[in-house]
């Protein structure tokens, strides 16, 4: 499979391969040969809104809808002046998939950020991300409550975030009525020569 993708993009240009899904039978079969190929793999819980949210949002935070080009996001997305280049390939689909990004803003600075998107009747959240600075202070569970309460999610037969086990705060999911569903994996590689 990864022979045959390198064929098919041999002449694009594209330096970056990505591959992901969530049943596990293809997984045990795909993580040792892509590990083995130095593929940078990742596992997600996928969980899914269910029940009421026991949180409440932060009166002091303000969330506006932004363009996904916008500098307060982009920001956000910033490590040391580089730009996050999952979240750089990630807006490039926003045209495609639709959707809202959405920036909180705490005492007028930018803090936080995720957006959302529909695929075949399922509202899915964008990646949320807080500043450092603005942690514990309420942030992302405005962003969340705030999609979570939007029409057009509502509508919507469910609505889905995924949660990286290492470092995702599964707990304040669970707390914004969240439950587990499902794991998505996903693996992608930068070939030699990339920018």
């Amino acid at each position: 499979m990864l022979d045959e993708l390198d064929r098919e993009l041999a002449d694009s240009g594209l330096k970056f391969r990505k591959v992901s899904g969530y049943d596990p039978a293809v997984w045990v079969h795909l993580e040792p040969v892509l590990q083995q190929a130095k593929w940078e793999i990742v596992t997600c819980s996928i969980m899914l809104h269910r029940i009421p949210s026991v949180r409440r949002s932060n009166p002091r935070v303000h969330v506006h809808s932004v363009d996904a080009w916008s500098s307060d996001l982009a920001g956000l997305y910033c490590t040391d002046g580089e730009l996050d280049r999952s979240f750089e390939l990630a807006r490039t689909q926003f045209r495609r998939v639709g959707g809202e990004y959405l920036v909180g803003y705490l005492d007028s600075q930018p803090a936080c950020c995720t957006g959302w998107y529909v695929v075949n009747g399922v509202a899915r959240f964008r990646h949320v991300f807080t500043a450092p600075w603005a942690r514990n202070r309420g942030c992302a569970t405005s962003l969340i409550l705030h999609v979570q309460n939007h029409p057009e999610v509502r509508a919507q037969d469910g609505l889905v975030v995924m949660v990286n086990p290492e470092d995702g705060p599964k707990a304040l999911y669970r707390e914004l009525g969240f439950q587990n569903v499902a794991t998505f994996w996903e693996a992608q590689v930068f070939l030699c020569g990339a920018p």
